[in-house]
């Protein structure tokens, strides 16, 4: 899957509490990204915004992506940001330490090429490609697939609170993510098209 080169080279050059700052979030704390796409995922944005007092508690801060068509209203406060549209994804999975995501083939190849993990919760409509997406990502340990249907409150508390807790694993998650990836994805789509038209 091809990505965006800048994404990869202007994370890989960002200074994580320096990002954190520039969307105004403490620079000292763990954070969590949350985003459902560009039109947002409304079982995603319920369940961490139920979560989110624990989430607090905990001491993991939210940078919260809702989506355009968002029934919830943009805001800020202690360790909470949220944003129905974020320009600048490099700054915020920069900011990141763990996400929370559809599993759009970009988002899983961006995610990976950088090393963020992820739960990625797989659009329910179509085919179910979107699952198939984060599979090899997910079996390598860079990150845990759970059903739309299944994704709630309670999974938030009970399964990515402690990963996100334990910086060890989080570590770990994170080299096995950016074990899979493939940042140079782009060139070599290029070179292969290149060599097809050529042969």
């Amino acid at each position: 899957m091809p990505i965006r080169p800048e994404i990869v080279e202007s994370v890989a050059g960002y200074d994580k509490g320096q990002a954190r700052v520039e969307l105004g979030l403490d620079p000292s704390l763990p954070t969590l990204l949350v985003t459902g796409g560009s039109l947002g995922a409304k079982r995603i944005n319920d369940a961490v915004v139920e979560a989110l007092p624990k989430l607090k508690a905990a001491g993991i801060q939210v940078l919260h992506i809702l989506g355009d068509k968002s029934d919830y209203v943009a805001r800020q406060e202690a360790g909470y940001r949220s944003m129905t549209y974020c320009d600048r994804m490099d700054v915020a999975i920069a900011a990141s330490d763990f996400a929370i995501s559809r599993a759009g083939s970009s988002t899983v190849s961006e995610f990976s090429a950088v090393g963020l993990p992820a739960v990625y919760v797989p659009y329910p409509v179509g085919n179910g490609e979107q699952e198939f997406n984060a599979v090899t990502v997910c079996e390598a340990g860079g990150g845990l697939i759970r059903l739309d249907k299944e994704f709630d409150a309670a999974f938030i508390e009970a399964e990515v609170i402690p990963l996100i807790s334990h910086s060890a694993t989080l570590k770990k998650m994170s080299s096995a993510a950016k074990s899979m990836g493939i940042p140079d994805s782009t060139l070599r789509l290029r070179d292969l098209v290149l060599d097809a038209v050529n042969t």
